[in-house]
């Protein structure tokens, strides 16, 4: 019964009503595998690039951390090399004053506070020198007597403060290249000379403490895996690559995705590994110590829980589709039973009227 008045419906009508629900089927199953793709994609790169900036918080605490203990190194190292000049500064004085109660000659007492700075052990690779008001050597172990340093920059604020501590970069005449320095400096009025007690800081200080703790963050970032079995990677900005997890290689043309991290920086990038598979990475930039840090993941490994969610989408869509039908399938019954209604109405009044 119910099937012979739906046929009242026209053809038209059924035709655009099945259209209608096909297409709108199509559009939501295109829009659940295609269109959603690009998407998720967007939102793992923004995870990716999130846990490359908590990987830059760690490498600023770590290198924060060893700042404070160079810090604390030099400031003991500057102490030591002030006691050392102080100590001098002394003994010149005494001799000073035994001179002028002429216990000694005063070229006897000069010559006693020169060669306290020559046969001086002042430990920690430092060296003790002295120079005249004017900037000429009177005794340096690695220059000649009366060598003109006046022209250097950092003799000339020397001269000018008469005592305190100075840090400088300075290439000595005969090494291979500069290095930091630092040297405390005080005058001996009694014989014009300016006493200065040296030091290349990279021989003084102590280095292990950043070796080990730079080694640490490498093995952390080799052995750290993210989401979607991901990896942490680091290169730095002249091409080096400190730490990768897949490879120990430093050259950074031979490590996949290296080069477009390297020119990336800070953001997102892709790229292909040997095997063609597509890689994303978030980057970033750690400016202090010139690093590239970079959280990677394999597309595939991200869409595969995007896969998951494309068979729940499709199989509630699926619902949705059938509990349209069914509606359709009520409407248009109703909507049948109501032209069989009014196609009847005539045909019961016509022999009434009659």
């Amino acid at each position: 019964m119910a099937g012979n008045k739906i046929r009242l419906i026209p053809w038209s009508y059924r035709i655009i009503m099945a259209s209608l629900t096909v297409v709108v089927f199509i559009v939501s199953f295109v829009l659940v595998f295609y269109r959603l793709k690009p998407i998720f994609l967007f939102k793992a790169s923004e995870s990716l690039v999130q846990s490359a900036g908590e990987l830059r918080n760690l490498a600023r605490q770590r290198h924060d951390l060893i700042r404070i203990y160079q810090i604390q190194d030099e400031n003991q190292l500057r102490l030591r090399l002030q006691d050392v000049s102080d100590f001098i500064a002394d003994v010149s004085r005494q001799v000073e004053l035994a001179a002028a109660r002429r216990t000694i000659h005063l070229t006897d007492a000069r010559n006693l506070v020169l060669q306290a700075v020559v046969t001086g052990n002042f430990g920690n690779a430092a060296y003790g020198y002295i120079i005249d008001e004017s900037g000429m050597v009177i005794y340096h172990p690695l220059l000649p007597e009366k060598f003109d340093l006046s022209r250097y920059h950092f003799i000339q604020r020397i001269l000018a403060r008469h005592e305190g501590v100075e840090r400088y970069t300075w290439k000595v005449p005969g090494d291979p290249e500069e290095r930091e320095r630092m040297v405390a400096f005080r005058t001996l009025y009694s014989w014009d000379w300016v006493l200065c007690v040296e030091v290349p800081l990279a021989d003084a200080l102590d280095q292990s403490f950043e070796a080990q703790q730079l080694t640490g963050f490498y093995e952390f970032i080799r052995s750290a895996r993210l989401r979607w079995r991901g990896y942490y990677a680091l290169v730095s900005e002249d091409g080096q690559c400190l730490a990768y997890p897949t490879s120990m290689s430093t050259d950074i043309t031979k490590i996949d995705g290296g080069a477009e991290i390297l020119a990336c920086r800070e953001g997102v990038c892709s790229y292909k590994d040997a095997m063609g598979r597509r890689w994303w990475a978030g980057v970033a930039y750690f400016k202090p110590r010139g690093w590239i840090l970079a959280a990677t993941a394999l597309e595939d490994d991200i869409l595969e829980s995007y896969r998951g969610l494309q068979i729940q989408l499709a199989l509630a869509l699926t619902a949705m589709w059938v509990v349209l039908l069914v509606v359709l399938f009520h409407v248009m019954r109703r909507l049948a039973l109501r032209i069989h209604q009014q196609v009847r109405k005539p045909s019961n009044n016509t022999p009434s009227n009659q």
